[in-house]
């Protein structure tokens, strides 16, 4: 998928309102894998870690450092895109839950579906 000027205000939409919902502060975004890549090059640099892995992963979250990389171009549809946000806002939230427990399914629709009071599940 494009990633367009509207895109990207769609992505910043939905991360701010599951944000809202969560009652956490919307951490930064990156939307692409050219802005990812800048980022671990500085913290690479940082660390002196030279590895350098490859991955088809659609989005990550990086906690500790107050981000989230959402990669618009792998995702094949906007439901998609919509999923692959809420999955890593929950990880950000409670970086506890696995992809496999039930926990973590009922967490992806209770967020889609905005299910969520005081900021809680």
């Amino acid at each position: 998928m494009k990633l367009t000027k509207s895109k990207r205000q769609w992505v910043d939409n939905k991360v701010k309102h599951y944000c809202e919902l969560l009652q956490i502060q919307a951490p930064k975004v990156f939307l692409t894998m050219s802005e990812y890549s800048a980022w671990k090059k500085i913290k690479r640099e940082e660390s002196g870690y030279t590895r350098v892995g490859r991955s088809n992963c659609l989005g990550v979250c990086h906690r500790d450092d107050g981000f989230l990389v959402i990669l618009v171009k792998r995702s094949p549809s906007l439901a998609r895109l919509d999923q692959t946000i809420r999955h890593e806002l929950i990880h950000y939230t409670k970086p506890s839950y696995n992809h496999w427990s039930e926990t973590f399914k009922d967490r992806m629709e209770k967020l889609k579906k905005g299910k969520i009071k005081n900021g809680r599940f």
